[in-house]
């Protein structure tokens, strides 16, 4: 794992970057995407992704140059038809190479992409050994794995404190602590290096993480819900206090939560059984642009107050920030004094029973 540690550099010529795709044998297509850093590190990604999607039709084809026409550095996504996809950064003058006729893809070409390949390999062999493990192995057993995977990362990270794949491996680290010391250390070259956009996204979510610790211990059972504001769907801003007086659950989700998703219908039902019994339901979207956001309010149609967190304002003071939200869905319930009643992360089957209890009965 030595060779992991080795630095990483990147091409100061301006010459359009150069990917160089070797191709598996009766490749008939294959989808590329080229996507600038900004947006590949933006709030919406996928999006851009899927906006930057091409399929090329390659048959019989063994290779196929690409050549990078973003302007600046871009993440490069390329995946041939049933085959594995690959994802590299290439900045402008260097010629990379991806061969998928292997059964992981094989990146190479700058410092950065060999430092990449070795951890995707690296990665792959733990995900293994970790998918092997029988049904009988104990906690202990797995975490081991995992503190390998993270072990590996930083160690990668702290070798390259001062170009860009220290950043890339910082980002890999899985222990939040461990994280943020790494990504403090990271120096001028790492964080000006093409990775620029990642680090920045890196110190967005530190920055995160120290406002949700620091709100954490105030969020309990019996202590003052914060208030906050946000706007609904016609821009109006809505306030927590604006319903004191009456039960509130708060709801944090956003339309890319699969749980979230799931657990709308069994939401929609007890609305309707629980809203003539003083309490209001009050949805927070959190991780979604606002026409995401419209949208999913259309399609699922729900009939509760729902308001939107601006995914580019100060994550200091998001709702999800200073509510301490860990996980999604988050369900807390308020009671008339404003203060938290019930917390409840994830999709508890027993999460409505208790609301019911907690509420005056149906008159």
């Amino acid at each position: 794992m030595a060779s992991l540690l080795a630095g990483a550099t990147i091409a100061q010529a301006q010459d359009p970057a150069v990917v160089t795709l070797t191709l598996p044998e009766g490749t008939d297509s294959i989808i590329v995407a080229q996507i600038p850093m900004a947006d590949y590190f933006g709030e919406n990604r996928r999006a851009a992704l899927r906006g930057l999607m091409d399929t090329l039709v390659v048959t019989g084809q063994p290779t196929l140059a690409i050549e990078v026409d973003t302007d600046g550095p871009a993440a490069v996504v390329a995946s041939p038809i049933n085959s594995r996809p690959a994802m590299l950064f290439a900045a402008p003058g260097e010629q990379l190479a991806i061969d998928f006729t292997t059964t992981n893809p094989q990146m190479s070409g700058s410092t950065l992409t060999d430092g990449m390949n070795r951890w995707n390999m690296a990665a792959d062999s733990i995900m293994t050994a970790y998918r092997a493990l029988p049904s009988t192995a104990g906690d202990a057993e797995r975490q081991a794995l995992i503190d390998g995977f993270t072990d590996i990362a930083e160690a990668a990270a702290l070798a390259n404190l001062d170009n860009a794949l220290g950043v890339y491996m910082t980002s890999q680290i899985q222990d939040e602590d461990r994280l943020m010391s790494a990504l403090e250390s990271l120096k001028p070259g790492a964080v000006n290096s093409i990775l620029a956009p990642m680090y920045m996204q890196l110190q967005k979510n530190a920055e995160r993480t120290r406002a949700r610790r620091a709100a954490a211990e105030f969020i309990q059972v019996g202590k003052p819900a914060p208030d906050f504001e946000l706007p609904d769907p016609e821009g109006k801003a809505v306030k927590l206090s604006d319903f004191r007086g009456k039960w509130v659950m708060l709801d944090f989700w956003g339309s890319w939560c699969g749980w979230c998703i799931k657990g709308i219908p069994q939401m929609k039902e007890q609305y309707e059984v629980l809203k003539n019994r003083n309490v209001e339901f009050l949805s927070i979207d959190c991780g979604d642009t606002r026409d995401k956001w419209l949208d999913a309010l259309k399609q699922y149609e729900l009939p509760w107050v729902n308001v939107w967190t601006n995914p580019e304002s100060p994550q200091a003071t998001q709702p999800s920030t200073i509510y301490a939200i860990q996980g999604y869905p988050t369900k807390l319930v308020i009671n008339p004094e404003g203060n938290i009643a019930l917390i409840v992360v994830g999709e508890d089957p027993t999460f409505y029973e208790q609301l019911t209890n907690l509420l005056p009965a149906d008159k």
